[in-house]
């Protein structure tokens, strides 16, 4: 969101971050000060998070943040978080920060309208099954706003016939056909169900799994697929070489947030099969690549 807005150039950004390097643009809100404040609050803050140590880290950033725009008189129009926790504290304390910014919650993941509802006063939202339900519970705020996730920096799959049966070769893709499921978490993504599914078909194809998946379920591709099945880790910049060598993407999850793995796909012109549910035919914006993929055989 940070790059896109810079790059927009309608407005003036500044990203502040726990760690890394520091820029005219980017400010690391990490000094003796912030481990001060971590010390000093530690005994007061420790029971309300109920010992949740990121819950201190974030509050601490937060106060922070305040005091630096204070020290600093920088005021803004709008102040932008996906951490609640952040959001809370400087509405608690608002009456600091410098101006009177609006405190813009950025919500990825699926939960209850009711629980993000207080967070800040605009709540940014990627997913359409979740905004559907805020306006349909609160339907006399204006607070909800619908925004995909930004375009993936992905780096696109543009490969030469010669490279893509050089990547094949590499990856030791001996089928025809390859399915590509990307995902480190196994349990949301349902790794053993595509594995499964991709079982019934025929042997012209080739699953490639691209993850920190669980051992169990690479033992279980293993078994099923034998040397059809591949279980890999790549660096982003990589991950085109996948897409190149992929005629199918396939996201098995039911209920995640939003699923950026399908305009990857997408964007390297890889056809990707999902789940049936209104969120995923938001994104593709048709219903001709969704599955029930509650049910077997549905590949």
């Amino acid at each position: 969101i940070f790059l896109l807005l810079k790059e927009a150039g309608s407005c003036n950004v500044i990203l502040f971050k726990g760690s890394g390097s520091s820029d005219y643009d980017q400010i690391v809100l990490d000094s003796k000060i912030k481990n001060y404040l971590e010390l000093l609050f530690q005994k007061t803050i420790k029971p309300i998070f109920r010992n949740d140590f990121y819950g201190v880290e974030y509050f601490v950033f937060a106060l922070y943040f305040i005091l630096y725009s204070l020290f600093k008189q920088k005021e803004f129009d709008f102040i932008y978080s996906k951490e609640p926790r952040v959001i809370l504290t400087l509405k608690k304390f608002r009456i600091f920060l410098p101006g009177k910014p609006k405190l813009v919650f950025g919500l990825g993941q699926m939960m209850p309208p009711s629980v993000f509802y207080d967070v800040g006063d605009i709540i940014h939202l990627v997913n359409i099954e979740t905004y559907n339900a805020a306006i349909t519970q609160f339907k006399e705020t204006k607070k909800f706003h619908l925004i995909p996730n930004p375009i993936s920096t992905i780096k696109l799959s543009k490969h030469s016939d010669k490279e893509i049966k050089e990547i094949r070769l590499k990856y030791n893709v001996h089928t025809k056909n390859v399915i590509v499921s990307i995902g480190s978490d196994s349990k949301i993504k349902r790794m053993e169900y595509v594995i499964n599914e991709v079982a019934m078909l025929n042997e012209s194809w080739t699953l490639i799994i691209v993850g920190n998946i669980n051992q169990d379920v690479i033992n279980h591709g293993h078994k099923q697929l034998k040397n059809r099945f591949i279980s890999t880790t790549v660096p982003p910049e990589r991950i085109g070489e996948i897409f190149s060598i992929a005629n199918l993407s396939v996201l098995a999850s039911t209920n995640e947030g939003f699923g950026n793995v399908v305009i990857e796909s997408m964007m390297n012109a890889v056809p990707v099969l999902v789940h049936k549910r209104p969120l995923n035919e938001y994104i593709l914006g048709d219903d001709r690549l969704l599955v029930n993929m509650l049910k077997t055989g549905a590949l």
